[in-house]
């Protein structure tokens, strides 16, 4: 079978403006986190996948998050072969700093 079922969710990312909600997401994360707090996101997509990656990595470089997945976590051969909906799914996950005094996240200016 090939790729054919990736039209309709490119579509779908680009008509919902899923990658906009995703990045405002990720930019109020870590106050929305408790110090010590955890956070997985389970992705879907290489769109998605590169902007968690980018924001824990920023979040981990400034300090905001004491450890973050150096590799992703996949679904194993026994998950896909029971799920076969699972095999593009990938976890990447942060842990907020134990004392760490979260800024408000900027405001971007329109049309950034």
């Amino acid at each position: 079978m090939g790729r054919g079922g990736t039209r309709p969710y490119h579509l779908s990312i680009a008509w919902n403006d899923e990658f906009s909600t995703l990045e405002t997401f990720l930019r109020h994360l870590p106050a929305c986190l408790n110090p010590g707090g955890r956070v997985a996101v389970l992705i879907f997509h290489s769109g998605e996948d590169r902007r968690v990656k980018k924001a824990f990595a920023a979040g981990w470089r400034e300090g905001l998050y004491a450890e973050i997945a150096q590799e992703v976590i996949r679904p194993t051969a026994a998950e896909r072969h029971a799920n076969p909906r699972s095999t593009p799914a990938k976890l990447r996950w942060a842990r907020k700093t134990a004392a760490c005094a979260t800024p408000p996240p900027r405001p971007r200016a329109a049309g950034v």
